[in-house]
C-alpha cells in the first residue's frame, strides 16, 4: 500500500479554465482514467507495431519474413480499425500474462476503437530468437493519440516494452515487461518528473514521487495516487477518485511491496488551474 499525505475530499470549484465543480471533474477523470489506461495497454497488446525494422537490433540475421509480414498485416488492419482482420492474425488460444484471452482482447479493442480515431504506433524490435517452432520477440512501442471527452481533449502518450511469441504465423502469447502511460489535458498541463522503480523485491519499501517541475507561485495543486493490481478485469473497471489538496509541489508516497510476487499499476493524477496530467506505470514485485 502507498502512504503519504492524508486524503482531503476536495469539494471546491476550479477557476474558470475548467468551469465545473471538482466533484464532477473527478468523476469524469475516474472514468476516463480507466479508459485511458485500458486503451494504452490493451491496444499495445494487439496492434504490435506501426513500423518495424527489417532486422532485430541484436539479431545476427534478419527478422523472419513471415513474422515481418504478420506484423505488417496487423499494423494495416489496426490502422483501419478493422477488428476482424486484426483478430485473424491472433491465435484463438492467445494468452496474456495479465489474464487476457482472445475474446476479452477482441472486446477491449472494439471498445477502444469506438473512442479513439487518430492513434499512431511506432515500434522497434529490440531482440528476437527462435524457440523450437516459435519466434519470440521483445519490442518497445510508443503510442500517441487523442480522445474528446465532454468537449475536453485528452492527449495519450505511452511507451511499453513487451515480449510476444509467434507460432505458425499467429500471435499466441504476450507479456508486458514495462509500461509508462501518460494522459494530459488543458492549455498547460503540469510537467512532471516521475520517480518509481520498475522492479521491487517482495517485502521491500519503495518510493513513488510525481513532482511538478515548474514553479508553482500562488497556484494550488490537487491530486491523488492510485495503487491497483494488474488483472484482466482491472483494464475495464472504473475507479472513483478522491482528490487531495497537495501540500507540496507534487505527490510523495512510500509503499511496501507485497509478500508474494505480483504486478501493480501505480498512478498519479495532478490538477492545476491550467491543466491536468495523469501517469501510470507498472511495477513488478519479484523475488529476485
Amino acid at each position: 500500500m502507498l502512504t503519504g499525505f492524508q486524503p482531503i475530499t476536495a469539494m471546491v470549484r476550479l477557476k474558470p479554465t475548467f468551469g465545473v465543480p471538482m466533484k464532477d471533474v473527478t468523476t469524469r477523470l475516474g472514468n476516463c482514467w480507466k479508459r485511458g489506461k485500458f486503451a494504452l495497454s490493451l491496444v499495445l497488446t494487439a496492434t504490435l507495431a506501426s513500423t518495424l525494422p527489417a532486422a532485430a537490433q541484436d539479431a545476427a540475421e534478419p527478422l523472419p519474413s513471415e513474422i515481418q509480414a504478420l506484423i505488417t498485416e496487423i499494423d494495416q488492419a489496426a490502422s483501419a480499425e478493422n477488428l476482424e482482420a486484426v483478430m485473424e492474425n491472433i491465435s484463438r488460444d492467445f494468452t496474456h500474462a495479465d489474464g487476457l484471452t482472445y475474446s476479452s482482447l477482441q472486446d477491449a479493442l472494439e471498445r477502444f476503437w469506438a473512442r479513439y480515431d487518430d492513434l499512431t504506433y511506432t515500434t522497434q524490435v529490440d531482440s528476437w530468437e527462435r524457440d523450437g517452432d516459435a519466434i519470440v520477440a521483445e519490442t518497445t512501442t510508443q503510442v500517441t493519440g487523442t480522445q474528446i471527452l465532454d468537449g475536453r481533449v485528452l492527449q495519450l502518450d505511452s511507451t511499453m516494452r513487451s515480449r510476444q511469441r509467434y507460432v505458425d504465423g499467429k500471435l499466441v502469447e504476450q507479456s508486458t515487461l514495462a509500461e509508462d502511460n501518460r494522459v494530459t489535458s488543458g492549455a498547460n498541463p503540469p510537467e512532471l518528473s516521475v520517480q518509481l522503480p520498475e522492479q521491487v523485491l517482495i517485502g521491500q519499501s519503495f518510493a513513488f514521487d510525481a513532482i511538478v517541475t515548474e514553479p508553482l507561485g500562488d497556484r494550488q495543486l490537487l491530486g491523488t495516487a492510485l495503487d491497483e493490481p494488474v488483472t484482466a478485469d482491472g483494464y475495464l473497471a472504473e475507479t472513483p477518485l478522491e482528490m487531495n489538496l497537495l501540500p507540496a509541489g507534487g505527490i510523495f508516497k512510500v509503499g511496501r511491496a507485497p509478500a508474494l510476487p505480483e504486478q501493480r499499476w501505480i498512478s498519479g493524477i495532478i490538477i492545476r488551474e491550467d491543466g491536468i496530467v495523469m501517469v501510470t506505470r507498472r511495477v513488478r514485485f519479484e523475488t529476485d
